[in-house]
């Protein structure tokens, strides 16, 4: 019986290696850069820092109650919604860089609402209350940027916009509860100018003055109000590192990684040279 001749011979081998030698500094290269590249990943990502603030705001409509008028009738010509979405999207931040060289990213979000107690009625011995549920006056303000000195300047930057927004769409709400009450004080004026009849006259003439001075205090208040946001915390988180390079046990791994793949590559061209022959 004849011998086998053997899967890889001594001289294939060394032949192999003399002429496909390249092959291992190719892989261990290869392999080297993709680690490289898999680590350093995070080189994509800038240095962050993060500063949070939380304000309070003050209520806007809770005074005007002593003119006797229902807080109920004043809404923000602009929500509170509109004007978080309007403060937080890109054109806001575009905006910002170009006017105040602010180019930050910001996000302000209100915090989830309460529950209040309007009514309270005793019906066949059982007590109903009436709740409807209340915005909170509780916002945060968040920045993330390089450096915490950046995220300050960016936040009393944003501090001051979202108080001359909220500010705008009080006194534009405040406008329309005005209006609507001199249209009414129109009507009443016209009502006193064609009326004959004493008693009707002295009401009307009654309702005349207390429509004035609802509609002087409203104007009065709509100049004189500023809704600041008062300051309750800050938080901050000290910037965050990214990869800058690569370990030198990352590169030595690399390297021992790309030798054994060119290594099994070299053996497997043998192995075909040795069947050659």
């Amino acid at each position: 019986m004849g011998e086998t001749d053997p899967l890889l011979t001594r001289a294939a081998l060394v032949d192999t290696v003399k002429s496909k030698w390249w092959i291992i500094p190719l892989v261990m290269g290869i392999a080297v850069v993709i680690l490289f590249a898999q680590e350093s990943n995070l080189d994509s990502e800038p240095v962050s820092a993060t500063v949070t603030r939380r304000y309070e705001a003050r209520e806007a409509y809770s005074a005007l109650t002593a003119l006797e008028i229902d807080a109920q009738a004043f809404a923000p010509m602009l929500s509170v919604g509109g004007q978080i979405a309007t403060f937080n999207s890109e054109e806001a931040r575009i905006r910002r860089e170009q006017e105040l060289g602010v180019s930050a990213q910001l996000t302000i979000t209100q915090a989830p609402g309460d529950y209040t107690i309007v009514n309270q009625e005793i019906t066949d011995r059982k007590t109903i209350y009436s709740v409807i549920a209340v915005g909170s006056n509780i916002y945060t303000m968040t920045c993330q940027e390089a450096t915490i000195a950046t995220c300050v300047d960016a936040l009393d930057a944003g501090k001051t916009e979202f108080e001359t927004a909220r500010d705008e769409a009080i006194g534009a709400s405040i406008t329309n509860v005005a209006a609507t009450l001199q249209a009414r004080l129109n009507s009443v004026r016209a009502s006193i100018a064609s009326s004959a009849d004493p008693t009707a006259l002295l009401a009307q003439r009654q309702l005349e003055i207390a429509l004035s001075s609802q509609i002087d205090a409203l104007t009065a208040s709509q100049d004189a109000s500023v809704y600041a946001l008062v300051f309750i915390d800050e938080a901050q988180t000290e910037p965050s590192a990214t990869v800058s390079s690569v370990s030198t046990s990352t590169y030595l791994l690399g390297m021992i990684i790309g030798l054994v793949l060119a290594a099994i590559i070299i053996l497997q061209f043998a192995v075909l040279r040795s069947r050659r022959r």
